[in-house]
């Protein structure tokens, strides 16, 4: 079949094949590095991601405990958690439980 064709056809078959074959390649090589910097690229900017939650997750909890220990030398935490102490061992369903609550939930709710 291919000794039917003229000299000139198969030299347009051969250069076309020598100039696509490279081309095709150079695409396969080129897609490929793209898929790697791509695929780099969104695992980088997911560890930043991570790094910046992390920071907001510790800070919150910095802020926490900075609270807890300010609340921890006022008059009236210390006050309300020596009377909740005394208060649970009468029982949680106890009315002197309930009055020790009502006394002290409204203020301490407040720093939720």
């Amino acid at each position: 079949m291919l000794k039917n064709l003229r000299i000139n056809t198969k030299l347009i078959a051969v250069f076309l094949l020598i100039g696509i074959l490279p081309a095709g390649i150079i695409g396969l090589i080129s897609v490929n590095n793209s898929s790697n910097a791509l695929e780099e690229k969104a695992f980088d900017q997911l560890v930043s991601l991570r790094d910046v939650k992390k920071g907001q997750v510790e800070n919150y909890f910095g802020e926490r405990l900075g609270d807890v220990s300010v609340l921890s030398t006022n008059p009236t935490v210390i006050e309300a958690m020596e009377a909740y102490a005394e208060a649970y061992e009468s029982g949680v369903e106890s009315s002197v439980y309930q009055e020790v609550d009502a006394t002290y939930s409204p203020w301490l709710t407040q720093y939720e």
